[in-house]
């Protein structure tokens, strides 16, 4: 999972925006006078399962649940994902994911899932993955379509309604293979909801875009900025960390990534997998590498692009993309600070969330996750905070394990946290976490300070 000119007040706006611009009372959704709505899930279909060590065909029954229950029939759930990129020499690790997954539970005991990832914007498959597990069983069968395995999925048919989220699936001799057999996928399969999901596009935006690609304008999807890194003394070896990190993510599937170190040329990449999976994806280098600037405005950073030239080599015949414009990013505003949670630490942890990943399950659950600390709301109110601390350890023997313990607290234990306005994030005001493992390498509970929000896309 990476312009034009914006006057201040206008970031003014776009910042409480994104920041929610004020928080609920604890623990609860802003405005709230009635009980939401019970959620029903349900699937239907005429999707049949045939091993091949077995000619007798499995047909999956329809199924619906009410309600919190451990299996729903049906579940919608997009996760955006951001973390610091790196460029390592002429290709880069993504900072910046947005997937879909699509996940049916074939029956009531959860020992069947059916999961199939795709792209939230273009509904590309990337995946189907069956899971079948019991007592004495566990069992994984999969198709995938990814730059690494192109096994392909074939016979795979995917359409969703925008307005309503429903999701069928048409299955033609689709084949997932195992570790001892495989299974073949014939029929229909169709997910319901009775509220539509919780869309991207309803998420907290942090940019302003004003980006054109040869010529013509192309849409944000997110965008991710780092200026937390420090440089190495010197060149760097293969991997390079970058001082100022742009990743620019675009609808249509590209992605522009640009790193300023200091004394150093600006490495710059965009990269094409806008026709995956029908080709593998294509690594454009920038030309001339003073084409790309940037300025700061205090709040906000913009990264300006004047007719940057990019080619590559694309079946041994030279390929140009241009671009120009420039994009503009608020930059991480919120702190957060977590008291130490092992006994031999005596500073608390203090740190600047700028990578939060955001999941949003069907339209009740909204989860924010952080380096170790989750936080998952359902319809506005706090249903648990997690917290994980892990520290590495050696055997007599030289083996390296870890210690971990877990601290959290469920719905109304709950006390010293706010959900933000917007509902994608929350406020701490000395919350205390109580450990729920009994490792006496650390302490009984710990504090947290702060906030914790998906600050945009």
């Amino acid at each position: 999972m990476s312009f034009r000119p914006i006057i201040p007040t206008l970031l003014s706006t776009l910042l409480l925006t994104a920041c929610g611009g004020g928080d609920s009372s604890t623990n609860t959704a802003p405005n709230q006078t009635t009980p939401p709505p019970i959620a029903r899930t349900a699937l239907s279909g005429t999707l049949t399962l045939t091993h091949s060590n077995n000619a007798t065909p499995t047909t999956i029954q329809p199924r619906e649940t009410i309600g919190d229950v451990d299996f729903p029939a049906f579940q919608s759930i997009t996760t955006l994902h951001s973390q610091q990129p790196f460029l390592i020499e002429s290709a880069y690790s993504s900072s910046l994911y947005a997937d879909q997954s699509l996940v049916f539970g074939l029956d009531s005991r959860g020992e069947r899932t059916l999961t199939v990832d795709i792209d939230p914007i273009s509904h590309i498959l990337s995946s189907v993955v069956l899971k079948h597990t019991t007592t004495d069983l566990n069992q994984r069968y999969r198709c995938d379509q990814s730059y690494s395995i192109p096994m392909g999925c074939d016979g795979v048919n995917i359409d969703i309604d925008a307005l309503t989220g429903q999701a069928t699936l048409k299955f033609s001799n689709t084949q997932l293979e195992g570790d001892d057999d495989s299974i073949r996928l014939d029929g229909t399969l169709i997910g319901t909801l009775s509220q539509p999901p919780t869309s991207i596009d309803s998420t907290p935006k942090n940019t302003q875009n004003n980006l054109f690609i040869n010529g013509n304008q192309v849409e944000l999807l997110a965008a991710s900025y780092t200026d937390s890194a420090k440089p190495t003394q010197g060149p760097c070896n293969n991997q390079c960390p970058l001082g100022d990190a742009f990743e620019l993510k675009l609808v249509n599937g590209q992605s522009i990534l640009a790193s300023m170190l200091p004394s150093m040329p600006v490495l710059s990449l965009l990269v094409d997998d806008s026709a995956y999976p029908q080709e593998l994806l294509t690594n454009y280098k920038i030309v001339d590498s003073g084409r790309i600037s940037t300025q700061d405005f205090g709040s906000t950073v913009r990264l300006n692009f004047d007719q940057a030239v990019y080619t590559a080599s694309v079946e041994g015949q030279q390929q140009t993309q241009v671009i120009n414009g420039s994009v503009s990013i608020l930059k991480p505003t919120q702190t957060l600070s977590i008291s130490p949670a092992l006994k031999t630490e005596s500073t608390a942890s203090v740190s600047t969330p700028s990578h939060v990943q955001l999941t949003l399950i069907n339209h009740q659950d909204v989860i924010l996750e952080d380096q170790g600390l989750t936080v998952r709301l359902r319809d506005g109110e706090v249903e648990s905070v997690q917290f994980e601390s892990a520290i590495p350890e050696y055997s007599e023997s030289g083996f390296l394990y870890f210690e971990f313990a877990q601290f959290g607290c469920q719905k109304l234990e709950c006390k010293g946290i706010q959900v933000n306005a917007n509902g994608f994030g929350v406020r701490f005001n000395n919350m205390t976490l109580t450990q729920t493992t009994s490792n006496a390498l650390f302490n009984s509970s710990i504090q947290i300070k702060g906030a914790l929000q998906y600050q945009g896309r």
